[in-house]
């Protein structure tokens, strides 16, 4: 298929190559869309059946290509089948595993099979720079989500209770003689000296409290004197 001027799709190619260079056209024009449409168009049955096991690869690594470029869980998921599919053509052509490599690091939580698949490329090829970076990406990120997660265990963990406040080298103990406290309706009360308005005066107004009928104790000792004069 290819893009008549009129922006619409019209099937015009009859072989897998003109799908191919199609799509080839789209993806430097960043219209990975069409070129994900052109090149699985050429993986067509009808077309797929001249077209060599190593073309075939090449087309599955570009569609790899195409998707990861569009994004999205989905398409990181359908690059990883076609990644497989890519190196179930031919296991060793480095670049395949680097693809699949690739399409597992965006589909995330797959960093274990990422190495892997840097690893089997870099045995195939230890020249493909490309696969040695990537690998050490990998790695050093594997590295700092290790040191975040201990950190994150250190810091959930319970820590230990504080010990009890040690007794002072008082030798008062304080468990035999507790301090009194106020209580609860009386928090916060502060004491004070009583004032006795109440206390009786020592001046001679003094009222004898047994009896209102006895005189004053001075004048009473001054007559027992004037009688026995």
């Amino acid at each position: 298929m290819v893009l008549n001027q009129d922006t619409e799709w019209a099937p015009s190619m009859d072989n897998w190559m003109g799908h191919k260079q199609q799509g080839t056209m789209w993806y430097q024009r960043e219209e990975y869309e069409f070129a994900l449409a052109s090149f699985r168009a050429s993986l067509n049955p009808e077309f797929s059946v001249r077209c060599p096991s190593v073309e075939k690869q090449i087309i599955l690594s570009n569609i790899v290509a195409c998707r990861l470029k569009l994004g999205g869980p989905a398409q990181s998921e359908a690059a990883v089948e076609d990644a497989k599919q890519c190196i179930a053509l031919n296991p060793q052509w480095s670049k395949g595993h680097v693809r699949l490599a690739t399409a597992y690091i965006a589909l995330g939580n797959h960093s274990n099979d990422a190495c892997n698949s840097l690893q089997r490329a870099l045995s195939i090829d230890p020249g493909n720079s490309a696969a040695r970076q990537m690998l050490m990406r990998e790695l050093r990120r594997d590295h700092i989500q290790a040191q975040s997660q201990r950190r994150q265990q250190q810091q959930t963990e319970v820590s230990p209770s504080a010990p009890l406040q040690e007794e002072t080298t008082n030798s008062y103990n304080h468990q035999s003689h507790p301090t009194p406290t106020a209580p609860p309706e009386e928090e916060g009360y502060t004491q004070r000296q009583p004032i006795y308005n109440d206390v009786p005066s020592t001046s001679s107004s003094y009222q004898n409290p047994f009896g209102s009928s006895n005189t004053n104790v001075n004048n009473t000792q001054q007559q027992q004197q004037q009688q026995q004069q």
